[in-house]
């Protein structure tokens, strides 16, 4: 008896740990997620794409650089709340792409 409400204690007390979960997903689940029947939580991200520029004028060689999201490489974000703290700031710029400064964590 002792040991099946240890058991049971343990299993409400690691599920209701706080925490960041990034996953990543399928083009195929990204399409579908505003669809019904899906099972995806959080929210949808792109990993960043980086594009150069070289221009040439008068001799006078300028590059910059930019990004943009990269569609076939979508993730989810999910924050889950419980017993623990998480100090960490989560910025989505733009709408997709994800700043995280990883702060203390304790579950």
């Amino acid at each position: 008896m002792k040991k099946s409400i240890l058991i049971m204690f343990s299993i409400a007390f690691l599920s209701s740990c706080a925490g960041v979960n990034i996953k990543p997903i399928t083009i195929t689940e990204d399409g579908s997620s505003h669809g019904t029947g899906n099972n995806l939580d959080g929210y949808i991200l792109y990993a960043p794409k980086v594009f150069v520029v070289v221009k040439n004028i008068e001799n006078d060689c300028k590059i910059t650089s930019f990004q943009m999201p990269d569609y076939n490489k979508p993730f989810t974000l999910n924050l889950k709340s419980g017993l623990g703290k998480i100090d960490t700031t989560i910025e989505i710029k733009d709408g997709w792409m994800l700043r995280l400064d990883a702060g203390e964590h304790q579950s």
